[in-house]
């Protein structure tokens, strides 16, 4: 087995529970601490640019959670990952955003 089999059984195997945690996340405080600190480091690398003229990419966005919040500030993202089960599982915790967002998968 390589070690990128190896990866990605690991975290076809760990979606549904990292999942977990960042629902929890995505549910309280945490996410406007995340969502603002995000922000203001984008602003702070392109402070001439709206935000809808930036384009995000995250990789390995596992179930989501800084595509989700990216998206929400009014950033265009694209999120990949190895998984299918990541994948799938971003797309539940994004909810409406799910068509917002660009989703690919790492092959």
């Amino acid at each position: 087995m390589t070690i990128l089999s190896e990866n990605k059984s690991y975290w076809t195997g760990r979606a549904a529970g990292y999942s977990e945690v960042n629902q929890l996340e995505l549910a309280t405080a945490q996410r406007q601490k995340w969502s603002d600190c995000l922000h203001a480091e984008i602003t702070q690398q392109f402070p001439d640019r709206a935000r809808e003229t930036l384009r995000v990419l995250e990789v390995g966005t596992g179930p989501g959670f800084f595509a989700i919040l990216l998206r929400k500030l009014g950033y265009d993202v694209t999120a990949i990952d190895l998984t299918p089960a990541m994948l799938e599982e971003a797309k539940k915790n994004a909810g409406e955003l799910a068509g917002r967002i660009c989703w690919m998968e790492m092959n």
